[in-house]
């Protein structure tokens, strides 16, 4: 009998399954990921670390909406995440959710029962959603020095309950293929501040140039956009000395007179050449903890982006990017005075088949 459902269910879901998703339509942007679990489709939200400066802490799957076929070979949609933001819904208004697809690259979920929430009406239950999602975003039932950026974030999700849109992460465009050196291309978790933690990828548009693209964003430099960019033809190498006793814009070369080391990543028998790391004294780590790193094997110049909110007035500012290992690495923007640690996600966002027991240990 599950065979035939699951059948059944193949044929619906087999244009879907695979796909990467990213939601624009909200301030901050989030990834999801169509897989199969338990003879079903669950559509999962992939949440960063609790906090706003760890990114070595593993993703959170939340599931949100599920897809199945019932005894009675009815297609059946079942809304998953009710509890953080529908406690005022009566459970028959989320019973009815509708699934929309105008094109193989998009998706929408409705929730045409759900009215829109007017804290006014009942102060206490918002003050009691609020908290409890400033718990999950941060991992303390308080407020901090963030408290504004949250509460953005939090009536963002809230005005858009029952609106939810999707488009299919390009590939193409965000994890194209990449030789080995001087990093792989990958999707990372990387510290923006007061914004949390953020996706990007790594891509290389070209031979000698490696470009960051947020695949998740912040009011100021959203989704899509180019968080940083280095240029692999201008790799630099600093004594501690120098690093230690230089101030952060001491840093940025005069062109002029610049000159910059050659490498070849294609040369069969290159190899990373280590050299001393440690942050200017006018630098602040954006991660919880000091990198830790007393090396890193390259270091280059670089451009990190910044704006204004709502992406006003972008600029691109010195940087540099600071590759620790295959896995880590850091983009110390020099008039920002402060290093973004980046660290490669661990958790397949590949995968057709899901077992959240497995992952939510």
């Amino acid at each position: 009998m599950k065979v035939v459902e699951n059948v059944s269910l193949f044929k619906y879901a087999r244009n879907i399954v695979k796909l990467r998703l990213i939601e624009p339509f909200r301030q901050n942007h989030r990834y999801f990921q169509v897989v199969y679990e338990d003879w079903s489709l669950k559509l999962i939200e992939w949440c960063p670390p609790p906090g706003m400066d760890n990114p070595h802490l593993p993703l959170r799957p939340r599931p949100f909406v599920q897809i199945y076929v019932n005894e009675h070979q009815e297609r059946c949609i079942d809304l998953l995440d009710k509890d953080l933001l529908f406690r005022d819904v009566p459970e028959e208004a989320l019973n009815d959710v509708i699934i929309t697809s105008s094109n193989p690259n998009a998706m929408n979920v409705f929730l045409p029962k759900v009215k829109t929430f007017n804290p006014n009406s009942n102060m206490d239950l918002f003050d009691e959603m609020l908290m409890d999602y400033v718990d999950f975003e941060t991992g303390e039932r308080n407020f901090n020095a963030f408290a504004i950026h949250l509460m953005k974030k939090f009536n963002s999700k809230l005005n858009c309950r029952n609106v939810h849109g999707y488009l299919r992460l390009d590939s193409e465009k965000y994890l194209s293929k990449c030789p080995k050196f001087p990093i792989p291309s990958g999707i990372f978790k990387g510290t923006y501040s007061a914004h949390g933690i953020e996706f990007i990828s790594i891509r290389y548009p070209s031979r000698n140039v490696l470009e960051g693209f947020k695949l998740t964003g912040d009011p100021n430099v959203p989704m899509g956009k180019v968080t940083f960019k280095a240029d692999l033809t201008k790799a630099i190498r600093l004594t501690r000395d120098v690093q230690k006793d230089y101030s952060c814009e001491a840093l940025i070369p005069d062109e002029s007179t610049a000159t910059y080391e050659s490498i070849d990543f294609e040369a069969a028998d290159h190899q990373p050449q280590p050299q001393p790391f440690c942050l200017p004294s006018d630098a602040y780590d954006r991660a919880s903890e000091e990198v830790g790193y007393q090396q890193c094997q390259y270091r280059f110049l670089a451009e990190g982006q910044i704006a204004h909110e709502d992406y006003q007035n972008p600029q691109f500012v010195p940087a540099h990017l600071i590759i620790f290992d295959q896995d880590h690495f850091g983009v110390l923007f020099l008039t920002l005075h402060s290093m973004s640690l980046y660290v490669r996600i661990s958790e397949d966002l590949s995968t057709t088949c899901f077992e959240s027991n497995k992952v939510m240990k």
